[in-house]
Formats: structure tokens, C-alpha cells, sequence
């Protein structure tokens, strides 16, 4: 495991963008996630590194700001309600 914070960003920033692209399914937005991830994380480098995997913490900070991305570009609709089945005697 790299014990530098720029090396873990050397090593690991494509297969973080990677993972990205997955939940976005856009580049650019991939990129910006992965860039969110590592500033939250750079604070943090330290502990994290103590306690293991980096990536641990990168990849579920992807998740959520990918999902939030996802729902702010999905057009809105109306809710419909359903109407309740009517059951043949």
C-alpha cells in the first residue's frame, strides 16, 4: 500500500475513475467524483491509512455523490398513484 498520499493518487486514480464511470456513466462526472473523493480524503490520509484500505473509504464517498449526481439529472415526473385492483367475484 502506498504510505504517501500522492503516490496512492499516482497508483490508484484510473481504476478510481474507472469505478466512477460505473456509477455515472458520464466521464467528466467520473473525474470530478474521483477528485471529491481525494480532497475529503486527503485530511483524513493519515487515520485512514492506519486503520487499512484507502480505497475503503474513496469508493462509498463514489457512491453516494454519484447516486446524488444521477437523481439531480433524472427529470422529474409526477407521482401517479395506482388504482386499487378491483377483484372479479
Amino acid at each position: 500500500m502506498a504510505a504517501k498520499f500522492e503516490d496512492y493518487v499516482a497508483t490508484r486514480s484510473v481504476a478510481l475513475q474507472r469505478f466512477a464511470y460505473l456509477i455515472c456513466r458520464d466521464v467528466e462526472d467520473a473525474r470530478d467524483l474521483v477528485q471529491d473523493a481525494l480532497l475529503g480524503l486527503y485530511p483524513r490520509w493519515a487515520s485512514v491509512v492506519a486503520k487499512g484500505n484507502p480505497d475503503a473509504y474513496v469508493k462509498p464517498k463514489h457512491r453516494q455523490r454519484g447516486h446524488q449526481q444521477v437523481a439531480a439529472q433524472r427529470p422529474r415526473t409526477p407521482h401517479r398513484r395506482r388504482r386499487p385492483r378491483r377483484h372479479s367475484a
